[in-house]
């Protein structure tokens, strides 16, 4: 039996720990068997809040002018790929995490890598991989003015 903030959360072997709310949560796991032993132990894991922008405004204001995505702990070896409305590709880093929201160090600037013109306003996604194999994938769109 799972408990998470002392509320019973889980009554089988395999179970998912609810991660949709950044939060410090308690985990307590009790196991017991058909003799009536049993063991606990407890846990305590943190759910941090990814920021995940859905527009993007590359215009020179001081105001979300480079596209950043807050990966938490994660430290290194992210990757990203941007693409356009066609599947164009006009983004990739290897190194994603090092970006750098206040000085724009290692992040998009909104424009295209192969020919550093500015990309055209519209909707554009991106697809993240990260070293342990997580794949995450979004949408945003791009405006100027």
């Amino acid at each position: 039996l799972g408990y998470i903030d002392g509320v019973p959360f889980n009554d089988t072997l395999n179970f998912t720990v609810p991660t949709d709310l950044p939060y410090d949560y308690n985990l307590e796991l009790i196991v017991s068997d058909d003799c009536s032993n049993s063991t606990s132990d407890q846990f305590q894991y943190n759910v941090v809040d990814c920021i995940k922008p859905n527009v993007f405004t590359p215009n020179a204001d001081g105001l979300n002018d480079y596209f950043y995505l807050n990966f938490g702990d994660i430290v290194d070896n992210v990757r990203i790929d941007i693409y356009n409305r066609w599947g164009q590709s006009v983004y990739t880093s290897i190194n994603y995490e090092l970006c750098d929201e206040k000085t724009g160090d290692h992040c998009w600037n909104g424009n295209n890598i192969s020919n550093g013109e500015p990309c055209v306003e519209g909707a554009y996604y991106y697809t993240i991989e990260q070293l342990d194999g997580r794949k995450h994938k979004g949408f945003f769109s791009l405006f100027r003015d």
